[in-house]
């Protein structure tokens, strides 16, 4: 009997240790993208749209001041600013004065300003127990156009299916004159509620 039960430990033991890891790096830099963004100036462009095009695509420009004022620019030409603790209004300084803005309209700059700090929060919890344990891969680096290295990983799972994991993308501005450490510069993810094909959206540090 003994020897069964410790068979039956080895063999969880093996099992655990043959299971596929994430990258540690990621929660890293993740944290440290976090902290960035909590006192800078974070500049975000994003789209949304559907696989099936049946829910109108929709972007944006939005700015932030951590504790002073949001900014949102549209398309059409709208710009919207909201200090902190106070509401959406028409305004193009910042929040200083301008009209104040429909329900609707705030309704849809609250969405817009919600997906934009998307990739400052929790990757969260897939409801599909089948895939397994949610997975960090390391996928690629490149250097961009501008000289600076991408680190870009996918959040996927254990037994992928056909899906659109999350990808995030990490910029390292190390080699140009400025030296803001690594931090998150973009992220392409599926959004089932609004866009269930991936968004994209680019995040800069000023």
């Amino acid at each position: 009997m003994r020897l069964v039960v410790l068979s039956l430990v080895l063999l969880a033991a093996l099992s655990l240790s043959d299971a596929e890891q994430s990258d540690a790096r990621f929660d890293k830099l993740m944290d440290r993208s976090r902290k960035i963004f909590e006192t800078n100036h974070m500049v975000v462009d994003f789209q949304l749209s559907s696989y099936d095009n049946k829910i109108p695509p929709a972007e944006c420009h939005y700015d932030r001041y951590p504790g002073k004022v949001e900014r949102i620019r549209l398309p059409d030409g709208g710009t919207f600013a909201r200090k902190e603790g106070g509401k959406w209004l028409e305004s193009e300084d910042w929040g200083e004065s301008g009209k104040p803005v429909k329900s609707t309209r705030s309704n849809q700059l609250n969405v817009f300003a919600g997906y934009a700090v998307i990739p400052l929060k929790s990757a969260g919890e897939s409801r599909d127990k089948s895939q397994g344990a949610t997975v960090v891969r390391f996928i690629d680096q490149h250097t961009d156009k501008e000289g600076d290295e991408e680190l870009v990983f996918e959040t996927g799972r254990e037994h992928q299916t056909n899906v659109n994991y999350p990808k995030y993308t990490f910029c390292d501005t190390k080699t140009r004159t400025r030296t803001t450490p690594c931090f998150i510069n973009s992220l392409a993810r599926s959004i089932p509620k609004m866009a269930p094909r991936s968004s994209w959206m680019l995040a800069t540090v000023t």
